[in-house]
C-alpha cells in the first residue's frame, strides 16, 4: 500500500482541495464526544493520510496518534503538523492490520476508503482485531467503506481527471465483478523543475464489501452495538448511498 500512493502524496491535498474536511471531522468528533468520557479522548487515525482530518481533531482538543504505512504520506503530514503548532503530535509507519501501539484508546477511526483497500476478508478480519486490542475495553471504532453501489454503478468504466497549476491526473476505473474489486490507474503529470513534465503511474485496488459481512465480522471481532449510517448523517443507509460510516464499540468484558 505504501507504494500505491509514492507518487501521488507530494501532490494528493491539492486533488483532494474540493473535500469539505471541515464538515467530516466535525461529523467524526461528535461521535468521538458522544461516546467518551474523557475530557481530551485518545484517538487513533489509522490510515491517517496527510494528517487533514487528524490536524482538525487536534485543533478539537483531541490527543491524536496517526498511523499510515506510507512513510511518503506520513512526511507531508509530519510537515503539515509542524506548520500548525503540532510538533509533537505522534506519527506511527505502520500496518493497519498489525497496529503495535503503547497505550489503549478511546477511538479509533479509519477514514476515507482505509478499509476498501484491504482487499481479503482476512486483511478485514486483521485490521477489526489489531482495532479490538487497541481500544480501551468501551472504545469506539469509526471507520466508512465506498459501498458496492458506488463501485458498481459510479466508478466503473469512469474516467476522470484533475488538471492544477503544474500538475494534472488521469484515472480509469474497472470493476471486477467476480473478484469484487475495483482497479484505479492512475497517471500522474508533474511539472519539473527543466519545465517539462513527468509521467509516473501507480494503480490502486480497492475491495467492495457488502455492509451485512462486515457487521458481522465487526462482532465475530468483539465488537457490539454495530451501527451503520449513510455517511455524514444519522440516517439509516440507502440502497444508492455512496459512502457507508460504521461505528461499533468494543466489549467492556473484551
Amino acid at each position: 500500500m505504501d507504494g500505491a500512493y509514492l507518487n501521488l502524496a507530494t501532490v494528493y491535498d491539492r486533488f483532494m482541495s474540493e473535500v469539505d474536511y471541515d464538515a467530516w471531522a466535525k461529523y467524526l468528533s461528535g461521535f468521538i464526544v458522544a461516546a467518551c468520557e474523557e475530557m481530551r479522548p485518545r484517538v487513533i487515525d489509522c490510515g491517517c493520510g496527510t494528517g487533514t482530518i487528524m490536524l482538525r481533531l487536534l485543533k478539537d482538543g483531541m490527543d491524536v496518534t496517526g498511523v499510515d504505512i506510507s512513510q511518503s504520506m506520513l512526511l507531508i503530514a509530519q510537515e503539515k503538523l509542524r506548520r500548525a503548532g503540532y510538533r509533537k503530535a505522534p506519527l506511527v509507519c505502520e500496518d493497519m492490520r498489525q497496529l503495535q501501539l503503547h497505550r489503549p484508546a478511546d477511538a479509533l477511526i479509519a477514514s476515507c476508503d482505509s478499509v476498501n483497500y484491504l482487499t481479503s476478508d482476512k486483511d478485514a478480519a486483521s485490521f477489526f482485531n489489531a482495532a479490538f486490542h487497541a481500544l480501551k475495553p468501551g472504545g469506539l471504532l469509526l471507520f466508512d467503506i465506498s459501498s458496492v453501489y458506488k463501485m458498481t454503478h459510479i466508478l466503473d468504466g469512469h474516467t476522470f481527471g484533475e488538471d492544477e497549476e503544474g500538475c494534472a491526473f488521469l484515472c480509469h476505473s474497472s470493476f471486477d465483478k467476480k473478484r469484487q474489486r475495483l482497479q484505479m490507474d492512475l497517471s500522474l503529470f508533474a511539472r519539473e523543475s527543466n519545465g517539462f513534465y513527468s509521467r509516473k503511474e501507480e494503480t490502486h485496488v480497492l475491495r467492495a464489501y457488502e455492509t451485512g459481512f462486515l457487521c458481522e465480522l465487526l462482532k465475530s471481532c468483539g465488537f457490539h452495538s454495530v451501527k451503520t449510517y449513510d455517511a455524514f448523517t444519522i440516517d439509516a443507509p440507502r440502497s444508492d448511498s455512496e459512502r457507508i460510516q460504521f461505528h461499533a464499540r468494543r466489549m467492556i468484558d473484551g
